[in-house]
């Protein structure tokens, strides 16, 4: 075989297995190594003893995962934790944890719904395989609903500051007093904001399961007297708010579910009011992981990232209009800028 056809051949391969790694750090947070490696080295057998593992299963793990450089494996046959081994600690303050639970253990058996989803033009993968889609899921099982809330949390922690970047260079919240966050779980995104704009008061709509134990947060950022957290349903209501910001909302549903959502927010919002989808927009610029990522939502959730046009569509039959597309440099992230009518 000629180099070029083993380079193909390997680059292949490398893409067929490529869930062994995320499976391999999912038994690794889901057993609790990365905690029971936080403080010290240790042996495969001593961690084998605390967590109530199989030594010889134990050991391959360990070995695994520092392959991965998740642990690194000692001369004197005990294992490290890495730097970005650390990051899939619950102890981690930027943890990955929830991540790892929900992309390759909730929402893993739902990728095997993909070929029955493009041949019939369904979506919701999730759906299929729970029975639920994820929205309702969180109300049915608590364990879930926490992974995902966390899940979130975190990716907006990597997000927000490219997201506050974006709005701090326009004048888009000039004039709002009143934000609302629609789907804001635990309120990162929006404490984020309150915290660079001193004028602002906050609110955040989510199902009750995502806010009844919020609060944390914004308490420890310092502006939980200007945040309030509101349980409910935003395909039946929302707040009444001069300004309203989305993140990874609107990709989760199909075209009519945004619209109801966008018509909900019109009816409570004043005329000329900003309603911001922050997203990642499909472009002709737009790198491999968003058009991937399309994959994933269609399985996940039964949404689609869309282009510029999908979203002036979508304001359009709301009785919106799209305003402006803000873009960040270098980030996959950027907002979509609707005014209400």
């Amino acid at each position: 075989m000629s180099n070029a056809k083993q380079q193909t051949a390997d680059e292949l391969l490398k893409q067929i297995t490529g869930h062994w790694a995320g499976q391999i750090a999912h038994a690794g947070v889901k057993l609790g190594v990365f905690e029971a490696l936080a403080d010290a080295p240790r042996s495969a057998d001593a961690v084998a003893e605390t967590l109530e593992l199989d030594p010889e299963n134990t050991y391959r793990l360990l070995r695994a995962l520092g392959t991965l450089d998740f642990l690194q494996e000692r001369s004197e046959g005990t294992f490290e934790i890495t730097e970005k081994g650390a990051l899939l600690s619950s102890e981690h303050p930027q943890s990955f944890r929830s991540a790892v639970l929900l992309e390759h253990g909730y929402e893993f058996p739902a990728w095997t719904h993909l070929p029955k989803l493009v041949r019939t033009g369904q979506a919701d993968g999730f759906k299929e395989e729970y029975g639920h889609s994820g929205y309702e899921y969180t109300e049915i099982d608590p364990e879930y609903a926490e992974v995902f809330d966390q899940a979130m949390t975190s990716n907006s922690e990597m997000e927000a500051a490219a997201v506050l970047d974006v709005l701090d260079n326009g004048d888009t919240l000039t004039g709002v007093s009143h934000l609302c966050d629609v789907g804001g779980g635990r309120g990162y995104l929006l404490s984020r904001l309150l915290q660079e704009h001193a004028n602002l008061t906050g609110e955040v709509l989510d199902l009750l399961s995502a806010v009844k134990e919020a609060g944390a947060v914004p308490e420890k950022m310092g502006v939980a007297d200007r945040i309030t957290f509101t349980g409910g349903d935003m395909f039946e209501s929302v707040p009444q708010a001069d300004g309203y910001i989305m993140k990874h909302n609107l990709h989760a549903w199909s075209d009519e579910e945004c619209i109801q959502i966008l018509q909900n927010i019109q009816a409570a919002a004043p005329k000329g009011a900003p309603v911001l989808s922050a997203e990642y927009v499909v472009t002709d610029s737009s790198t491999d992981f968003t058009k991937l990522y399309d994959i994933k939502i269609m399985v996940a959730t039964g949404g689609r990232q869309r282009t510029l046009e999908e979203y002036d569509a979508l304001f359009s039959r709301a009785g919106m209009k799209l305003a402006a597309h803000h873009e960040a440099d270098d980030q996959l992230i950027s907002v979509v800028e609707g005014r209400t009518a």
